[in-house]
């Protein structure tokens, strides 16, 4: 509670560039790098988790990825580059061009507080 605005996402980028194939025929795996610069902007160090969900065309979820190295601390009006390699997998019948957004989806807490 009172956490929604204590940290911003300054920028983000993804790229689905490798396409992977898998033993399972019907499964398709992609990767990729991605960066985004979070922003303490509190007064107080925070630690922050996320995920990376990957949304097709009608913003249907069909893949999530957590990175490693989780949680993230945060001091006082720092800033955080976080970057890395995700791996979305799917079955081949859905049609890759449909994935169109990464979505950030984040949890904060003051550092140090349990729960």
């Amino acid at each position: 509670a009172g956490m929604t605005e204590a940290v911003v996402v300054d920028s983000a980028f993804w790229n689905p560039a490798a396409l992977l194939l898998t033993g399972d025929a019907a499964v398709l795996e992609v990767e990729g790098p991605f960066s985004i610069l979070f922003r303490n902007v509190a007064e107080e160090p925070l630690e922050m988790r996320y995920d990376l969900r990957f949304l097709d065309a009608d913003d249907f979820l069909f893949d999530r990825f957590i990175p490693f190295g989780l949680p993230v601390r945060l001091d006082p009006m720092e800033s955080r580059l976080e970057s890395g390699e995700f791996l979305i997998r799917w079955r081949q019948e859905e049609v890759f061009g449909l994935v169109t957004t990464m979505q950030i989806v984040a949890s904060v807490r003051v550092a140090g507080e349990g729960g």
